[in-house]
């Protein structure tokens, strides 16, 4: 988790400051989550996804499972492609059964 809010601020340019006021928590509260000795609370964690919405995608399977959260935007966003592909082919082949 500590990873992916050190992402928040980096790709928000945002100071530990700037995301605590943004999200209603402390200072110490984000300093205690990038490094690691505290992580967010599931209502922190969904109101950073509220605040920030590029990360509903990235935190889903996250806050369900603990599925994505050790992965890259960048591999996420492979992932969310290869996801829309799927479903394209499934609607091809959908639209294909209902023809035949």
């Amino acid at each position: 988790m500590k990873e992916k809010i050190k992402e928040i601020l980096h790709y928000e340019r945002m100071t530990k400051s700037d995301l605590a006021k943004r999200i209603g928590v402390s200072k110490g509260a984000v300093s205690q989550w990038t490094i690691g000795i505290t992580e967010p609370t599931p209502s922190h964690e969904k109101r950073i996804a509220q605040e920030f919405k590029w990360l509903n995608i990235y935190w889903l399977w996250g806050m369900e499972g603990n599925m994505i959260r050790n992965t890259s935007v960048s591999d996420l966003s492979k992932k969310v492609a290869e996801q829309k592909k799927i479903i394209e082919l499934y609607d091809k082949l959908f639209k294909l059964d209902r023809s035949d």
